[in-house]
């Protein structure tokens, strides 16, 4: 059976250029729906929480979605049926309602994307998926997922509270490099080096050392485990509790290493 895709993004921006250019590099169906919800995980909570009693096995998540809906279209979308649902949110910990424990209740309630739905976090923030280098990208003497530049960057409480978090991507990240890509002008085979750069540091941070002694799991297998989402983010919030910074990663395509891996596989071994 041919997939039905709905993604709902917490932006009505960024979040659709991305997934409209994964659209046009045919690596996602041209029938893929994509509705913002154009508020944080945090909102999408405290509304689920207000629907549900606080049962959320007992929500029809889509039809909470549609009666809050104002547009005609959107509210039409999300009354369709869906093989697959995939949320794309920030983690935004520096928000007045971020909670560890809100973050853990939505990734193991949105665990799966046949139903209820899976969710994708962005640190913090989808920006994060164009925070790499061009010239890590088209570095050849270097393998994918092996740039220390990328690999070691990082966030801050303060950069995200002076809302300075975008500009820097602007200054580090793909754009700065080559000032004539954009958005809807990045390759297939650019697009999969983003993708698999994102793939390995996720990897990387679960798995820092290589034990010769044991069977570690490869980057792919590692993005497209059951419990991954939420290993990640546990990694991420004990940084985070510590000393307020994190690690700079987006899982918001990792829905295509699981599903379409041969599309995506190129550079990911």
């Amino acid at each position: 059976m041919s997939k039905k895709i709905l993604i709902i993004t917490e932006g009505a921006h960024t979040e659709i250029q991305l997934f409209q250019l994964i659209k046009g590099l045919h690596i996602l169906p041209a029938s893929v729906q994509i509705v913002p919800y154009r508020s944080n995980l945090y909102s999408l909570y405290h509304l689920m929480m207000k629907e549900s009693g606080g049962d959320f096995n007992s929500l029809d998540f889509l039809s909470a979605l549609s009666a809050h809906e104002r547009d005609a279209v959107n509210k039409e979308t999300l009354q369709d049926d869906y093989t697959d649902i995939l949320l794309i949110f920030d983690w935004d910990p520096q928000d007045q309602f971020y909670s560890e424990e809100i973050v853990k209740k939505m990734l193991s309630f949105f665990s799966e994307s046949s139903a209820p739905g899976k969710l994708y976090l962005s640190y913090p923030m989808i920006e994060s998926f164009y925070h790499v280098s061009w010239c890590c990208l088209c570095n050849r003497t270097t393998s994918p997922g092996q740039n220390p530049e990328f690999l070691n960057c990082t966030f801050c409480l303060d950069e995200l509270s002076r809302h300075q978090y975008k500009s820097r991507v602007n200054n580090e990240g793909i754009y700065h490099g080559c000032p004539r890509i954009g958005t809807d002008s990045i390759s297939s085979e650019i697009f999969q080096k983003l993708l698999c750069e994102h793939i390995f540091k996720s990897h990387r941070l679960l798995y820092p050392v290589k034990n010769p002694n044991q069977n570690n799991p490869t980057p792919l297998h590692t993005v497209t485990t059951d419990d991954f989402q939420l290993k990640l983010f546990n990694k991420q919030n004990e940084s985070w509790s510590n000393n307020n910074t994190a690690s700079v990663v987006s899982t918001s395509c990792f829905y295509l290493a699981e599903s379409y891996p041969s599309r995506v596989n190129r550079f990911i071994k």
